[in-house]
């Protein structure tokens, strides 16, 4: 499915404007061009890297130029026309291995006399004459002064004369598609197309761009091992694809992985790829919502965007209006290293409209308060960095570890939000474990508990276990929520009983919030043995607000179980049921209740949505 969807966007876009290359090229970051005379003789090298800025450094990177497609090689000695390394266009030898190299110069020989012969095109001549008068002995002392990046990048050939490169010019080029046409190979139905009697593709084009994967290219299709074939067929006559559609599969890929594709993102080890099924801003303009860090310049654009997505007024930005209108089909593929191949983790296709449903009940499902009302909504990116331990400034603490343990998660998570599935299983266990260990108690991190627990229970329909609200909910007498709700009454009547000059000193929360969300047995009857000291002096700083505490403590205990009690241990959902009582609990705001309006819970709450 993903790959004739591939390569059905390859067709569409084809010859377009920022389209991929046509059939038999390619898109190659290319470092120089060997600059040759009419007659073949070897002049110069010109450096054609381009200057670009990362962060606050400018950095020479190569230029992107199509050329003719390079072939896949793996250690067989196969050149490319026109474009390829100092190996094989110079016979260089730069692995301590001079006969590979003899090799590599006399296939690169074969190949451009066999094309280029009969070419009425000075720059066809000129390029046989270099092959035939080049002395591979002297490329080590042309690169010597050259860049590192000269000896092993791809470079290709110009004319001294009149500054034109090889591949473009149009005799040169006919040649070059006549022979890529002319390939021979099996022939049979195409699982893609569905085409019949067409050459078989033994061998597909790498895939480049994928961060983790072969520098060199990595398959997403390939047989290597003699268990993975079948019938006597070798590599991928396995999984018969036609070499036309073999090639606008991984073109596409190539192009939608560009390094400064508009259409893909990061997420740990995966990288993500957008494109609907016809031309539309919506490809960009989705990568940006999913992948954005909201820091950068389109920070305000995503935000404004989230927060109509969450109100379910998608409509009133343009570009999302009429691509809904249009029934625009959206594709969503992720792709993650694997040795020389690619690990497809997810892919799926719907259309923009159910994408925005399902990322509007997302966002039902993890706030706590109405869309209007938050400083930003957390984009996808946010809500993975809430599954790294944080420092002590709230930051996430990301080593090498950590992020190849919850790759998989965070795509998982990805996953589940954009196809409106039940979160992974393995997060709240994560979640739970973040919590007691570094305490950092924010609402994307609570959010996504109540998420996970909301969505399970919409999924299980389960009329004894309804859904979590936005806000406090005063009726529910779930055992893990009435103890997140007296833990939090309990904090805040020690805070009052410290008044202003102890409000940056540690509280229950900072000793006990892990075990009173675990064992509550074990951690309440000490705490409520401490209460009633933090109520006599709550009474002389804030008596209002110490009845009222006083009274909220005497009804929540009121609806514990008194025949059994505190429960000894609570369970991973009852747990996460803890931290949201907790939190809507201390955010909670009644004004008539506290007539004073606390400014410490006024300030907590500006950082709800950190």
């Amino acid at each position: 499915m993903s790959l004739s969807a591939l390569a059905a966007y390859y067709e569409r876009t084809v010859g377009t404007e920022d389209g991929p290359p046509a059939l038999a090229y390619a898109a190659v970051p290319v470092v120089a061009a060997l600059t040759l005379a009419e007659d073949g003789s070897l002049v110069g090298l010109l450096d054609l890297r381009v200057e670009v800025t990362r962060g606050k450094a400018a950095k020479l990177v190569p230029r992107r130029m199509v050329v003719p497609q390079p072939p896949k090689r793996t250690v067989a000695v196969v050149a490319g026309f026109l474009c390829d390394n100092a190996g094989y266009l110079l016979g260089f030898d730069g692995k301590g291995n001079p006969t590979r190299a003899a090799q590599q110069f006399a296939a690169a020989k074969a190949l451009h006399e066999r094309l280029l012969h009969g070419i009425d095109e000075p720059m066809a001549r000129a390029i046989l004459a270099f092959f035939r008068r080049w002395d591979p002995a002297g490329a080590a002392k042309f690169l010597e002064p050259e860049s590192d990046e000269a000896a092993t990048g791809w470079l290709v050939f110009r004319s001294a004369r009149s500054g034109d490169y090889a591949h473009d010019q149009p005799a040169i080029r006919r040649a070059w598609e006549a022979h890529a046409a002319a390939e021979e190979g099996p022939r049979g139905q195409c699982l893609v197309t569905g085409a019949e009697d067409v050459a078989i593709a033994a061998v597909h084009p790498a895939i480049k761009g994928v961060p983790g994967a072969q520098s060199s290219g990595a398959a997403l299709v390939s047989f290597n091992l003699e268990a993975f074939t079948s019938y006597g067929r070798t590599q991928n006559l396995n999984a018969p694809i036609g070499s036309r559609a073999a090639f606008a599969y991984t073109t596409a890929l190539n192009h939608l992985l560009r390094p400064d594709s508009p259409q893909k993102f990061q997420l740990g080890d995966t990288v993500v790829i957008v494109w609907s099924d016809r031309k539309t801003p919506v490809e960009s303009e989705l990568s940006t919502l999913f992948g954005a860090p909201q820091q950068d310049e389109k920070a305000e654009r995503v935000r404004g965007l989230l927060e109509r997505i969450a109100r379910g007024r998608w409509a009133e930005d343009e570009i999302f209006r009429e691509a809904v209108a249009d029934g625009i089909e959206i594709n969503v593929l992720g792709l993650a290293p694997n040795a020389a191949r690619l690990q497809i983790r997810f892919y799926f296709v719907n259309t923009l409209e159910h994408l925005l449903i399902n990322l509007q009940n997302h966002c039902r499902d993890l706030l706590f308060d109405d869309p209007r009302a938050l400083g930003h909504i957390p984009t996808l990116r946010q809500l993975a960095l809430e599954t790294f331990p944080k420092d002590e400034d709230g930051r996430a603490r990301i080593d090498d570890g950590t992020k190849k343990a919850l790759d998989r998660l965070h795509a998982e998570l990805f996953q589940a939000v954009l196809q409106g599935q039940d979160y992974p299983q393995t997060l709240v266990p994560v979640l739970l474990a973040r919590l007691r260990s570094d305490r950092v108690l924010n609402s994307n991190r609570i959010g996504l508990l109540k998420a996970c627990i909301n969505r399970r229970r919409r999924f299980a329909r389960d009329p004894a276990e309804p859904e979590i609200p936005m806000g406090l909910d005063e009726t529910n007498s779930e055992p893990g929520y009435l103890l997140g709700r007296l833990f939090a009454t309990l904090e805040r009547m020690q805070e009052v009983s410290r008044g202003a000059e102890g409000r940056d000193q540690p509280t229950i929360r900072d000793r006990f919030a892990g075990a009173a969300a675990a064992t509550p047995r074990g951690i309440f009857p000490h705490l409520l043995g401490l209460e009633p000291a933090h109520t006599k002096k709550a009474k002389r700083v804030n008596p209002k607000l110490a009845f009222w505490l006083q009274r909220q403590i005497a009804e929540i205990l009121g609806r514990v179980d008194s025949a059994s009690g505190f429960p000894s241990q609570l369970d991973p959902q009852q747990q996460g049921l803890f931290y949201i009582g907790y939190y809507q609990q201390k955010w909670h705001r009644n004004k008539a209740a506290d007539p004073e309006g606390d400014t410490a819970d006024d300030e907590a709450q500006e950082g709800t949505n950190p």
